[in-house]
């Protein structure tokens, strides 16, 4: 019995080592035998673009799901925008990419082929909301209709940014405007959806800079200080709405928490310029020629750290120069601007902004017998913050802007001054409750003063209060519904007697769908109403010179009414060819409400401000404006071309005539085709960089701009003459670092001399224009530029 019980551990111990033996083979097998039934891993990858630029988006976070998958698998986009995701198991995946500053991508239907790698490569567009900062980029929200968005990288390679007429040589952000579908270049600005270039918006880091007087820009700002321009054509919600034309709209560059900067130089010499056309003086039996002899433009930025992490700068300067010749006279403008910003990170949601910045300016011409002088200068405050673990957003700005100029001849000299003082106040709340709602409301006020002191002294204000309430209603993936309204009142006071005026203005409602019916193909549908309502402009009083002036009791401002229709499809890699491209369909219609016009009255010792057909003025017929636009869009990608091609058929027909020109605004006695009417217009661009190795690029891109001739034209011939502007552009460039990089390019603009005459109303001194409304465009010139940035 004892020897039993020793021998009983002794067969315990050989039992256990048998059976592990026999255990882990067993293990084996099954693993094996498991491992051969199941199929090969799948691993799901591919590279995320943005759409315009076609540059790597990282950081943007990719989902898979599927029933054959327990949950969701995600990843995020590496610097070079690439993703990988795997293994995963066999099924039909649902792909989403998600970023903050883009709209989200679902790509449905996604069935990966077993024992290799599935690519799947997506393009992502700008959507609303949005906010993002980096070096030299500040925030900006979008909205739907989605407006024209320009950023650095697109300024560099857009060849269309030849100076305007009455900025000397700055190449002004506000220039970008012509690439927009359906604006058109008018001697005193940009026509944009059938409104006179009085009635378009100017703000500058969302507050006004427009001269109360011409509807001007009373600051435009230089590409290198601009961190992103948007033109909003049409669909504008109620936050934007205070214009009855476009809104172009400039953000200022900022520092950072790393130093970056750039010095650059840009010459047109006027021996390689085109000859200039000759341009009929009204009443008179001979004819002016303008010569071009050169125009330049040079500085320097510098951004970076103050204090790490708390303060941070942003500088600039840009002279400019310019020199034509009339009549065998030079004519020579000088300028300079300058840009100081500093952010104080006051916490990490609440930050302090100050900015300041001026433009001196001068001309000389005629032997000195001629001069002008204008200085504007512009200071603003801002405080963004956000609360309720950043469900709020909030926005406070104020601004001052201040304006003198003053002309002389031999025989008179003229001179005024204008003020602007802004306050604006904007808040977004965000709201997830039966979908998501962004709610936005602001309110907002300015105070213009205005003073002519020369040949005789003259004073006139305007005072508006407004405000405005919006939201916008994600209430599925595929559908969304946007709505606003707005209400706006602006008091006026007459320069001669001095009594104040009301203006009221009538709610503006805004209402707008987009509908995604096929996500998986990039499909979107958008319908959208707006009433948009603009100021009574200070030049109605002031071309009064010291008459009476009597404003009717129930004058209200300009006002027109827009509905538009949108069909956008994308389509990505046709045919694995690697060409992705969209398809826009846009139909606008934009009509006229009330139209302002000052009248002289009787005996022609004072004037009468009103609505025609309306109150004083109802013996007046009614002033009629209609614009009805069709664009079709395609923009292509194909390797490493990116490509835009637009074409538009248009009508602008009616009375109405600008109430800041020579007609007062008085309505014609019959309908037809305005001045500004452009039946067929068409606008191609074409940009490609070739990569020579790690360091060295060559950057090409072709622009052409095309319009059927003027109503004048067609009515006299029936083929009207059409007008084609090529432009070019070509530049080498080298990267020393990551960061920095040495370029120097060339510019060739209107390469055909193309210069068809325009009808428009001068803009800028009144004797740097001829007497004559017509006018040429810019002639051929040639432009040669350097640019190092760090």
């Amino acid at each position: 019995m004892e020897a039993e019980r020793r021998g009983s551990p002794c067969m315990a111990r050989r039992r256990c080592c048998i059976d592990l033996p026999r255990l882990v083979g067993a293990v084996i097998a099954a693993m094996v035998s498991l491992g051969a039934s199941s199929p090969a891993p799948i691993v799901l990858e591919g590279t995320v673009r943005e759409a315009r630029l076609n540059s790597p988006v990282p950081g943007v976070r990719v989902t898979a799901s599927a029933h054959s998958l327990k949950g969701e698998l995600s990843t995020v986009t590496d610097a070079v925008g690439q993703y990988r995701l795997g293994p995963v198991p066999p099924g039909a995946y649902v792909l989403r990419f998600e970023a903050e500053v883009y709209k989200p991508h679902v790509q449905a239907q996604v069935v990966p082929a077993e024992e290799s790698p599935f690519r799947v490569d997506v393009l992502l567009h700008y959507e609303q909301p949005h906010f993002f900062v980096r070096c030299g980029i500040d925030s900006d929200a979008l909205h739907h209709p989605a407006p024209w968005h320009f950023a650095p990288d697109l300024f560099e390679r857009l060849p269309s940014r030849l100076p305007l007429r009455w900025t000397s040589g700055l190449r002004a952000a506000e220039r970008l405007a012509e690439r927009v579908p359906g604006a058109l270049e008018v001697p005193s600005g940009f026509s944009i959806r059938g409104g006179s270039a009085s009635e378009n918006g100017f703000q500058l880091q969302g507050l006004s800079t427009r001269d109360a007087i011409s509807g001007g820009n009373l600051l435009p700002l230089s590409i290198e200080f601009a961190s992103l321009v948007t033109v909003r054509s049409e669909g504008a919600m109620p936050s934007h709405a205070r214009s009855n034309g476009g809104v172009i709209e400039s953000r200022l560059k900022s520092g950072c928490s790393r130093f970056y900067g750039s010095s650059f130089a840009y010459w047109a010499p006027g021996v390689l310029a085109g000859p200039a056309g000759t341009l009929p003086v009204s009443g008179t039996d001979f004819s002016s020629t303008e010569r071009f002899r050169h125009m330049g433009e040079f500085g320097a930025t510098l951004g970076g750290p103050v204090v790490p992490n708390r303060l941070t700068f942003f500088a600039g300067v840009t002279p400019v120069f310019s020199r034509t010749e009339e009549q065998g006279h030079w004519v020579d403008q000088h300028g300079v601007q300058a840009l100081v910003r500093l952010n104080y990170e006051v916490s990490p949601p609440h930050r302090l902004s100050l900015s300041l910045i001026g433009m001196p300016s001068e001309t000389r011409g005629l032997d000195d017998s001629t001069s002008s002088d204008s200085d504007t200068a512009m200071a603003m405050l801002e405080y963004s913050g956000a609360f309720l673990d950043n469900a709020l957003l909030l926005t406070l700005q104020s601004g001052w802007l201040r304006h003198q100029s003053t002309h002389r001849t031999l025989a008179v000299e003229s001179g005024r001054a204008q003020q602007n003082v802004q306050m604006k106040v904007q808040a977004h709340y965000l709201l997830h409750a039966i979908g998501t709602h962004i709610f936005q409301a602001g309110f907002d006020t300015e105070h213009i003063a205005h003073v002519r002191f020369l040949p005789t002294g003259s004073r006139a204000g305007s005072t508006v209060l407004g405000g405005f309430v919006q939201d916008r209603w994600d209430v599925r993936p595929w559908l969304t519904i946007n709505g606003g309204v707005r209400y706006d009142m602006q008091s006026l006071r007459a320069p001669s007697q001095g009594r104040t005026a009301f203006v009221s203005y009538q709610l503006s409602p805004h209402a707008g769908v987009v509908v995604h019916p096929i996500p998986r193909y990039g499909t979107t549908l958008i319908a959208h109403y707006a009433k948009y309502h603009d100021q009574v402009p200070l030049g109605l009083l002031d071309s009064a010179q010291g008459r009476l002036i009597t404003i009717d009791p129930g004058l209200a401002p300009a006002s027109s009414h827009e509905f538009l229709l949108v069909a956008t499809h994308e389509f990505f890699n046709l045919g694995e060819s690697g060409l992705s491209l969209q398809l826009k369909a846009q139909y606008a219609r934009r009509s006229s409400g009330a139209a302002l016009t000052s009248m002289p009255t009787l005996g022609g010792e004072g004037v009468l401000i009103g609505n025609p057909g309306a109150g004083s003025l109802a013996i007046l017929p009614r002033a009629v404006r209609n614009h009805d636009a069709v664009t079709l869009s395609m923009n292509t990608q194909w390797g490493s071309w990116l490509s835009e091609f637009h074409y538009t058929r248009s009508k602008l027909h009616g009375t109405q005539t600008d109430p800041l020109g020579d007609e007062s605004g008085l309505p014609r006695a019959r309908p037809h085709l305005l001045d500004d009417d452009r039946t067929h217009s068409i606008q191609v661009t074409s940009y490609r960089i070739f990569v020579l190795d790690a360091r060295r690029f060559v950057r090409v891109a072709m622009s052409y701009s095309g319009a059927s001739g003027t109503p004048q034209e067609r009515a006299l011939t029936a083929f009207p003459a059409w007008s084609h502007v090529l432009d070019a552009h070509l530049s080498v460039g080298h990267r020393m670092t990551n960061i920095a990089g040495l370029s120097i390019g060339l510019d060739a603009f209107n390469l055909l001399n193309a210069q068809p005459w325009a009808r428009g109303e001068p803009r800028g001194p009144a004797w740097l224009e001829s007497p004559s409304s017509l006018r040429p465009s810019f002639p051929r010139q040639v432009r040669l530029g350097v640019r190092y940035h760090f």
